[in-house]
């Protein structure tokens, strides 16, 4: 059978695949998860190399101070690292060697790491762990390296150990750890586990029962800056294709001190909730998603006179996790424009786990600083009984506004409420004004990217990753998208689409890119002969238009 694949509170302004990950160039995969370090089990015997870095206090006070953009939680340290300062410190029995150094900054609730110059030989692999072995990031590979760059995932602590495997028979040629990230807060610390103010609702809570489809659409990400890194919200969208293509619609000012370059550094932290109404002792597992591409955004204004959106795709499919208890969750929206009576925002305050509010008053329609105009919602949040009464906070930019139907009709810019000023209201740029309302190119409208089957629709459904692209249920089509002809054998794999001048790119099961083309007219023809036999996916792509295919080469 064929698989179808395919702030400023503060800081807010105030696919389908089989059940294997397929990431395309990026590093995508659940936290703590994967290929362990080399000895893992082992206490550790050796003392490595290590540079403690001092984070500068004055950074940090100005982005404490700073309220507009993510809300901040980490500074920047230059570093000057290089390769020829780790120790080697196993050499394995098939000749591969491992080389070790730890990196420390006093007072960091947890650390990222920046490698320059980094250029990965096949097979080589990089790790970063606390000292504890109670956490790791990686393997990081040759594909998850770009222009010989390479930002890691966060390490919790003030230590993080690099762990670089060099194949035999390779000499690694030099690369640097040119800076560290140093979080100072917005991450769980030894003090306790909650980040956000007391009033916050967790999503599991009864507020948000009849919203489980819609709150595994939403994500906490970690934005980077060269000045910084933070937190903001995010929420996978649906388009009129239905075709599972990784679209992110969050708040501009979210970006507002990050350059294109640095949208390789953002991360995407998909499922990151508790499992019950009570805050949980250890945090939960999440997935997670490094790097994205820039579609759309309302220029350089950040709500005060636009709707303050920015539209990305994350660099990679989205993996089929049911195996796992989660699913991927493509969120619905209404660009109609008329103001919900009730509904919630579900969000993730101060890079919390995801909590939920609610309101059930009439919004009004107004500006964010220029009341006269009609570019958000304002919305005043309610209690649900007992004084539980939840509001949003710095790192809530960004996310939805559902609306009684439960479809997402704007994003998060700011406001003034927080747990000590539950009545002051918070404004949401209108997904009706996001549509087309600031300029015509693709770069700043959302219609072309929500919208690319061209239906003029001014709802969406709401719909979980396995009914997308041909899944069952789905209620929108594109002949495009079935008319893929296929030709297997051993030699080659023969292409032939209703599109022409197509991209192609062949997987293999754990997601490197094995085959990168681009076809000539309609057809297109791969050499594969030198492949190894098993399971791959080919994916062929135009625009906005995406489609895979498992494969299976004896």
């Amino acid at each position: 059978m064929d698989d179808f694949l395919f702030d400023s509170h503060s800081s807010m302004k105030k696919l389908l695949i089989t059940i294997f990950i397929f990431p395309s160039i990026c590093f995508a995969q659940f936290a703590n998860s994967g290929e362990k370090p080399y000895r893992w089990q082992e206490p550790e015997s050796l003392i490595y190399p290590s540079s403690n870095l001092t984070a500068d206090k004055s950074n940090i006070e100005k982005l404490v101070q700073k309220e507009d953009g993510f809300y901040a939680c980490a500074t920047v340290i230059p570093s000057a690292v290089g390769f020829d300062q780790f120790v080697l410190s196993d050499v394995l029995a098939n000749g591969d060697k491992l080389y070790q150094y730890i990196i420390q900054s006093d007072g960091a609730l947890g650390l990222r790491v920046q490698f320059d110059k980094l250029k990965l030989s096949s097979g080589s692999k990089l790790w970063l762990y606390n000292p504890d072995k109670t956490e790791f990031v990686g393997p990081y590979t040759a594909s998850d390296v770009q222009n010989q760059k390479l930002m890691s995932s966060i390490v919790h602590g003030n230590s993080a150990v690099i762990m670089y495997l060099e194949p035999r028979n390779i000499q690694t040629n030099p690369f640097r750890i040119t800076e560290v990230r140093h979080f100072f807060r917005g991450l769980k610390s030894s003090a306790g586990f909650r980040n956000s103010q007391s009033c916050m609702l967790n999503v599991r809570c009864p507020e948000g029962d009849n919203y489980a489809l819609e709150r595994d659409a939403v994500c906490r990400i970690l934005v980077s800056s060269n000045s910084g890194d933070g937190w903001c919200t995010g929420t996978l969208m649906n388009n009129t294709l239905e075709n599972a293509s990784p679209i992110i619609l969050t708040a501009n000012h979210c970006r507002e001190r990050s350059t294109f370059t640095n949208f390789a550094n953002w991360e995407f932290h998909f499922f990151y909730q508790g499992s019950t109404c009570s805050t949980p002792f250890s945090e939960p597992d999440f997935y997670r998603f490094r790097s994205c591409d820039f579609l759309a955004a309302t220029d350089q204004d950040y709500g005060s006179g636009s709707s303050d959106f920015l539209l990305l795709r994350l660099k990679g499919v989205l993996p089929d996790t049911r195996s796992t208890g989660f699913e991927f969750t493509l969120m619905g929206w209404d660009r109609s424009g008329a103001a919900p009576r009730s509904g919630v925002g579900i969000h993730h305050p101060e890079g919390d786990i995801k909590k939920i509010s609610t309101y059930v008053t009439q919004t009004t329609i107004q500006g964010y600083e220029i009341p006269s105009l009609n570019t958000h919602y304002k919305v005043n949040w309610a209690s649900t009984g007992l004084d539980r009464y939840s509001v949003t906070q710095g790192g809530s930019s960004g996310s939805g506004l559902l609306n009684t139907s439960k479809l997402l009709v704007g994003t998060l810019t700011g406001g003034a409420s927080a747990c000590t000023t539950k009545t002051e209201p918070d404004f949401y740029g209108r997904l009706s004004s996001h549509w087309r309302d600031f300029g015509s190119a693709n770069t700043q409208r959302l219609d072309v990217w929500l919208d690319p089957a061209g239906l003029g629709a001014n709802t969406l459904r709401t719909i979980r990753l396995n009914q997308a692209n041909g899944g069952s249920g789905a209620s929108v089509s594109d002949p495009l998208i079935s008319r893929l002809d296929m030709n297997l054998n051993r030699e080659s794999l023969d292409l032939h689409w209703q599109m022409s001048d197509y991209s192609v790119r062949l997987f293999d099961a754990i997601g490197r890119p094995v085959i990168e083309a681009k076809s000539i007219g309609k057809d297109s023809k791969l050499n594969i002969s030198s492949l190894s036999a098993g399971i791959y996916i080919v994916q062929v792509s135009k625009n906005e238009i995406r489609y895979s295919k498992k494969i299976h080469i004896h």
